[in-house]
């Protein structure tokens, strides 16, 4: 009988037991279920978050490349601004200097200037080309010397420059220096208009002149007329004329002149005479230009 109550007991217990057991399993589950939907929730934000970051990165990126892009045309812009002053500058002082700029005051050309004579020392000169390029007398000593005086405008000097520039070339190894200067105030239009357009000689009547006929030898330009005023204009049949040709020896002794257009021959003969200290017949034509 007390082992049946026993037994009783132990079942009572064994139920209990199982039922506690059974509650217990049923709580973990719960747990666990919940736990689940926890963590799914949190990838769900991880995953909401990431995207986010994502469109964030893209986004800036996006408006770094606008950014970017904006900045690159603005400066393509202001470069392009900024050739195209120079180009306009560049081109109004090209303009300036080597169209419109006079070279010369006419104001200070001597009339008449005074001439040289043949046997009298030739006055030193300090005169440069267009490029600042200075040439004196006194450098060219124990050279025989051909100094034209010229005119841009004047169809004789222009038609001299085919007999100078055969000079050069024949007299060069004999130490001759030739130099062109300057002695009329006017443009290379002058005498095409009848004497009308007085506009003064600029840098591109002188780069006409010098690449129009070829010339090689230096033409030198002083503002005032300095050079021009002491070697002065020859006289011929019709005045003073364009050219005028004066030939020195080495020591700077006036051994012949001329005005007007004059044969290679001739001159080539007072070059030679120049050389040998001797002194030739001056010259004179009636192909001479005259202001």
């Amino acid at each position: 009988m007390a082992q049946r109550k026993n037994q009783g007991r132990t079942g009572a217990s064994t139920t209990k037991t199982g039922g506690a057991r059974a509650t217990g399993n049923g709580a973990n589950g719960a747990n666990r279920v919940a736990a689940a939907r926890a963590s799914t929730a949190e990838t769900a934000r991880e995953e909401r978050n990431r995207a986010t970051g994502r469109r964030a990165r893209a986004r800036i990126a996006q408006e770094q490349a606008a950014r970017r892009r904006r900045l690159g045309i603005i400066a393509g812009t202001v470069t392009a601004v900024v050739i195209a002053a120079i180009i306009i500058a560049t081109v109004v002082l090209n303009q300036s200097s080597g169209q419109t700029a006079a070279l010369v005051d006419p104001a200070a050309l001597s009339s008449p200037p005074t001439q040289l004579a043949i046997g009298s020392k030739a006055p030193n000169f300090d005169s440069a080309t267009i490029d600042g390029k200075h040439y004196t007398l006194a450098g060219q000593h124990g050279h025989p010397v051909l100094m034209e005086m010229f005119a841009i405008w004047c169809p004789h000097c222009q038609a001299e420059t085919a007999v100078l520039n055969q000079l050069d070339k024949s007299y060069a190894s004999k130490g001759l220096r030739s130099f062109s200067v300057l002695s009329s105030p006017y443009g290379k239009d002058f005498e095409t208009s009848n004497q009308t357009d007085t506009r003064l000689a600029g840098k591109s009547d002188i780069n006409f002149f010098k690449n129009t006929f070829n010339v090689a030898h230096p033409i030198l330009v002083d503002r005032d007329f300095a050079t021009a005023n002491k070697y002065g204009l020859v006289n011929g049949p019709g005045g003073q004329g364009f050219p005028s040709i004066y030939i020195l020896d080495g020591n700077g002794i006036v051994r012949y002149r001329s005005t007007a257009e004059v044969p290679y021959a001739d001159l080539a003969k007072a070059v030679d005479a120049a050389i040998k200290g001797q002194s030739t017949q001056s010259t004179s034509s009636t192909k001479a230009s005259h202001r």
